[in-house]
């Protein structure tokens, strides 16, 4: 990962990897989402993003500010898990099964640390 933050906790570390993870899993399934409704693959987007920089800015010293950046990462997964169960829904995605399997494991660790 280029400049990938350092983190104190391992778990956070864990967590920030596995949001990393996830964001690469997204890019076949945000570019086959963007053909058909670009509105829910920028959402998608942002939500995995907003993961991604809110594991980051746990890193801050105050534990309140720290538990706020997990508990809004753990939210962002969880947006994340509702894109992909709507754009199954609708028929758009068929084989998205360990995209989410990696967006669960996100979510189970953010509660870990939250």
């Amino acid at each position: 990962m280029i400049g990938t933050p350092v983190f104190k906790a391992p778990t956070l570390e864990i967590a920030y990897e596995a949001a990393f993870e996830l964001a690469i899993a997204l890019r076949p399934v945000i570019d086959e989402l963007s053909a058909r409704d670009a509105a829910l693959a920028e959402r998608l987007q942002r939500a995995v993003t907003g993961a991604l920089v809110n594991l980051a800015l746990a890193q801050r010293p105050h534990e309140r500010a720290k538990y706020r950046a997990v508990e809004t990462a753990r939210s962002e997964a969880c947006e994340v898990l509702v894109y992909l169960d709507a754009a199954h829904a609708i028929g758009w995605l068929d084989n998205a099964i360990s995209v989410r399997e990696t967006c669960e494991r996100l979510v189970r660790l953010c509660w870990k640390l939250g």
